[in-house]
């Protein structure tokens, strides 16, 4: 009899286990919040900026020759930010292997190979990656490096 009445305590025990993992998993996909990182898009990091604290504002589309995607500009505390999202965190990481070490030179792929362009910046480039989205921000204000790092983690390319 012993063994029948651990048997369904095992059970119980699988029952509730299930619905925790459950219950968990849905107030994952339903609230933006509780995201992996890895899963970061323009909305998440919106909220995740104004999450920080500082002003975050939409500021209208801009292109890069260098992406085949069109990117956002949003400004945070006054300072532009570009983010470039891309079609999946596979495409975004392909893009951040074609940026130089400091920022200064991108690669395009063309039907001809590599091309790699020299992007005169008008100050320091910092890039960020996470999931699918680039963000690239050009300055030197070390509230705005730091917020995006927090967000993001460190910047890949880029100066200090």
């Amino acid at each position: 009899m012993k063994k029948g009445k651990s048997h369904g305590n095992e059970k119980l025990i699988y029952a509730v286990v299930f619905t925790v993992v459950a219950l968990g998993l849905a107030a994952v996909a339903t609230n933006p919040h509780l995201m992996s990182f890895s899963d970061m898009n323009y909305d998440s990091l919106v909220e995740k900026l104004k999450s920080t604290g500082v002003e975050v504002a939409p500021q209208g589309e801009v292109t890069a020759p260098f992406f085949s995607v069109a990117g956002k500009e949003i400004s945070i505390n006054g300072n532009a930010v570009e983010v470039f999202e891309h079609q999946d965190s596979d495409s975004a990481e392909a893009k951040a292997k074609l940026v130089s070490e400091d920022g200064l030179f991108v690669g395009t792929q063309t039907s001809d190979g590599l091309e790699l362009s020299s992007v005169q910046w008008g100050g320091t480039p910092h890039f960020y990656k996470k999931g699918s989205i680039i963000v690239i921000y050009v300055g030197d204000d070390k509230e705005i490096k730091n917020v995006l790092a927090a967000v993001l983690g460190s910047q890949f390319a880029g100066g200090n």
